[in-house]
């Protein structure tokens, strides 16, 4: 991994600070996975045909590839004959990071200060995980480049601590009672992480649009999925089947998309789920859904906190201390349904912790 930066740094005032910087990566020869044991797209036809496995291995009049026992006569072509998938680490996979990142900061009397900070970046690989996330299309490693798994485009923190002037030094009866209270507040938004469609071989993909059509192809669903390259990506490999993507599935095509985001709530389509369709069975290209084309949902949460510090004796203190996390008890998507054959496919599955409040209290000595 390559690492460089350059910044600039200026104290405009004794007391605010502005930081500027360019810090980017590249990696090579990062690990990934691979099911090294993958026949090429196509080199299947006129040589074995599912059918031989099983009758039912036919879609729309093609032999095709739809489970397991179809995959199995793939084993006479692969390049390790007469084995089944073989998963293994590889060192041959790449990234690259660029960004822009400020951060400013502002201090005022005593221990009071405001921070904020701001990212613009851009996070792009062929390997999403060491050892999840494998490559479709050993043969088209870079079919799979694409947003990496972490890649957040825009994050903003702003951050501050304000201690009230009263009574700071506690001196006297009323200073030890009521002096020494701090707030401190902060607040993160940040864009959503990029979401990655699959497909499970044999089974349709359902659209789950408002009024059940697809406004680009007038379909109900989006066909039944199959390997129709022959990649052998049905049998007992961690390496997954995609399909195809017709359109961007960030727009709506007249479906207002996640208009719904409330807490327990059925939603609108987050995405547009009549994006995808399952590849041709005649066809020798695999599924053309490349990874982390989908942007999934941002990040918003404020939290404060108030505190104070008691001074008991000399070397004995005690901290009470109030927290709000997510005080505006704002709805925050966790997980979006992405499996094309799924009952839940572009639907929001999980949410993030509502509002919680907690006290706590410690002492120091």
């Amino acid at each position: 991994m390559q690492q460089f930066s350059l910044g600039v740094q200026q104290q405009i005032t004794p007391t605010l600070l502005l930081d500027v910087a360019y810090v980017g990566s590249h990696g090579t020869h990062l690990a990934g996975a691979e099911e090294i044991n993958q026949p090429r797209a196509g080199a299947w036809r006129g040589v074995v045909t599912p059918t031989s496995a099983s009758s039912t291995c036919v879609l729309n009049g093609q032999p095709a590839f739809l489970n397991s026992t179809c995959d199995r006569v793939l084993n006479q072509i692969k390049p390790y004959l007469g084995y089944f998938a073989v998963d293994a680490m590889q060192t041959i996979f790449n990234s690259n990071y660029n960004s822009l990142q400020t951060k400013v900061t502002k201090r005022f009397k005593g221990k009071s200060f405001i921070d904020g900070n701001f990212t613009w970046s851009r996070d792009l690989t062929n390997a999403q995980a060491d050892y999840s996330g494998f490559v479709q299309d050993i043969y088209n490693v870079n079919g799979d480049y694409g947003r990496a798994a972490v890649d957040r485009k825009l994050l903003l923190t702003l951050d501050g601590v304000w201690e009230l002037p009263w009574y700071k030094e506690q001196h006297g009866l009323k200073g030890r009672l009521i002096g020494g209270w701090n707030v401190a507040v902060t607040y993160a938004v940040n864009s959503g992480l990029p979401l990655t469609v699959a497909a499970s071989g044999g089974s349709v993909i359902n659209y789950n649009l408002p009024g059940g059509i697809n406004g680009l192809n007038g379909s109900t669903t989006g066909g039944t999925v199959n390997d129709n390259a022959g990649l052998s990506l049905l049998g007992n490999t961690n390496a997954g089947l995609r399909p195809n993507q017709i359109a961007d599935p960030n727009q709506g095509y007249g479906v207002n998309l996640h208009a719904s985001k409330k807490y327990g709530q059925s939603s609108t389509p987050w995405f547009y789920t009549g994006a995808f369709t399952a590849t041709d069975p005649a066809s020798n290209v695999p599924g053309t859904a490349r990874r982390g084309t989908i942007n999934g949902p941002g990040f918003q949460r404020a939290d404060l906190g108030i505190f104070r510090v008691y001074r008991i004796v000399d070397g004995l203190k005690f901290q009470l201390r109030g927290e709000a996390f997510n005080v505006a008890n704002h709805t925050n998507i966790q997980s979006i349904g992405v499996t094309s054959t799924s009952s839940t496919f572009g639907q929001v599955t999980g949410y993030r912790d509502a509002r919680i409040l907690q006290v706590a209290g410690r002492f120091d000595f």
